[in-house]
């Protein structure tokens, strides 16, 4: 989701009891921008009185993103993956973009939006 402003911004809002730092990107004509794909940025960006009072608006064309799935949801157990490796390649046959597997944490949260966990992953 893309925001603009017509001033360049930069606020704190809080997303549970966690307070988030928002810069938007300065522009050469003098605004300012903020891109995210995260669903509670989204909502606590879109809840905010300076979205409500156009301090800053959702960049027209912009949909509301794909629901994320939810945790409480099954995750189909792959117990045969048991490296890293062998992970990235799994997800990689999923549609995940093997650029965006550089990490643990990556690859675990990749696995959890594909539905999979590798809980003999070392």
């Amino acid at each position: 989701m893309r925001y603009i402003s017509n001033r360049n911004i930069s606020f704190s809002l809080m997303i549970g009891n966690t307070s988030k730092q928002f810069d938007f990107l300065s522009q050469s004509n003098g605004t300012s921008i903020y891109v995210t794909d995260d669903s509670n940025e989204i909502k606590v960006l879109e809840a905010s009185d300076m979205f409500k009072n156009g301090l800053y608006k959702r960049v027209e064309g912009e949909k509301d993103p794909k629901p994320v799935k939810e945790k409480k949801e099954e995750l189909k157990v792959v117990k045969k993956i048991a490296t890293l490796q062998d992970a990235i390649e799994y997800l990689v046959n999923l549609g995940v973009d093997a650029t965006s597997l550089t990490t643990p944490d990556e690859i675990v949260k990749a696995a959890t939006e594909k539905g999979v966990s590798f809980p003999n992953m070392k």
